[in-house]
């Protein structure tokens, strides 16, 4: 189904994706290559909620998808490591204190021997 501006709108009854190309005929002075996309079988309360969502901020509901995708994959990826997970589990905000150990250095591997 075609939008009033040329884009394709979201069908909200989606789960299944499809991706095709358009181009955006809105503007002479740019013909800009954009990506659709159709998701099918969305349950009846999400698109409920995303209409709600999209009311309060005075967007349609394909601007609001739009948004929250953009915000989204915006986010950076963080990977946390083993050292992380344990500070956030065991760290002295949850009333686990370790001691630092002292430590001596080293003494080099000598293989003349």
């Amino acid at each position: 189904m075609a939008g009033a501006n040329g884009f394709v709108i979201a069908s909200v009854q989606a789960m299944a994706l499809s991706l095709t190309s358009e181009t955006d005929s809105t503007d002479s002075n740019l013909e800009a290559s954009m990506s659709a996309i159709t998701i099918r079988r969305i349950d009846s309360d999400l698109k409920l909620k995303l209409s709600i969502r999209a009311g309060t901020n005075q967007r349609s509901m394909e601007e609001e998808v739009r948004c929250i995708l953009k915000a989204a994959l915006a986010e950076p990826l963080v990977e946390e490591n083993l050292a992380d997970i344990a500070l956030s589990l065991f760290g002295s905000q949850f009333g686990v204190i370790l001691p630092m150990v002292a430590r001596t250095a080293a003494n080099p591997a000598n293989f003349s021997e």
